[in-house]
Parts: C-alpha cells; structure tokens; sequence
C-alpha cells in the first residue's frame, strides 16, 4: 500500500480518465477536475462511489 499516492497520481497509475471519473461520482468533468487536484472537495460519498465503481481504495483519500 503506498500511503503517499494522492489521487492525481492513482488515476494516472490505473489509466483511469478524468471522464470516468466524473461519471462514477456524478459530476462534471470540471468538477471531478477540480476535485482531482484539490481545488474543491471530494465529499465522502463521492470517494465511496469512487471506491465502489472504480475500486480506488479508500486510503487514497486520506492523505
């Protein structure tokens, strides 16, 4: 488990698309962009769904 891997870097790892990102958590790419690097953020039931659909573990969330 790498505790240091921030979301950004996970998608990018797990060929995971800002686009299917967005769709799993039910918002605009836009939003799930500015969820991606911080700018606004990700509330728990959207790192669920992310976790859920796209199998992202929780922990990445956590840092």
């Amino acid at each position: 488990m790498n505790e240091k891997m921030d979301l950004r870097t996970y998608l990018y790892a797990h060929k995971i698309t800002r686009e299917q990102f967005a769709d799993a958590i039910g918002v605009s790419v836009s939003s799930a962009a500015n969820k991606i690097h911080g700018r606004t953020p990700l509330h728990v039931d959207e790192a669920q769904l992310a976790h859920d659909k796209l199998g992202i573990p929780i922990y990445i969330f956590l840092h």
